[in-house]
């Protein structure tokens, strides 16, 4: 039986697997903007793709990227968490579930890698860090689930 679930834990761990899927926390629709904001940047993640709107109206789409989870991760942060993000998180005892995804080559995101982590405590939030290369951060958001 244990020999199984190793067997499960490498296969969900692959990246290419059919098991290899982005943590279902993390699917579904997310908007960045808050209340009484005049832009908003959408993203809806699926099981094979990532798909980006501006604007006001999340069903102009102008980017869609399929993407494969090259890592996941537990823990109390996450590497390039901002300092007050990792501070706060301390303080409330916070753990986070975090996904890296490498995005498709594609002309409308120069991003490479994207890392999503979710606190376990805030189910409908998440921080978002895109990276240029694998090293290399360029930018950090944060956006709510869209129900």
């Amino acid at each position: 039986m244990r020999s199984l679930r190793w067997l499960a834990l490498l296969l969900a761990l692959l990246p290419g697997c059919a098991f290899a899927q982005a943590e279902p926390s993390i699917l579904g629709k997310w908007v960045e903007g808050e209340k009484g904001a005049t832009k908003f940047t959408y993203i809806n993640i699926s099981e094979k793709t990532i798909s980006y709107a501006n604007g006001l109206d999340s069903s102009k789409t102008w980017c869609t990227v399929k993407y494969e989870v090259v890592d996941r991760s537990t823990g109390d942060s996450y590497p390039d968490q901002l300092d007050y993000s990792k501070t706060l998180a301390i303080s409330l005892g916070r753990r986070f579930n975090t996904v890296i995804v490498k995005l498709q080559s594609s002309r409308c995101t120069g991003t490479q890698f994207v890392r999503f982590a979710s606190p376990s405590d805030v189910p409908n939030y998440l921080d978002v860090v895109e990276y240029q290369s694998e090293k290399r951060p360029v930018s950090w958001s944060h956006y709510q689930r869209i129900k």
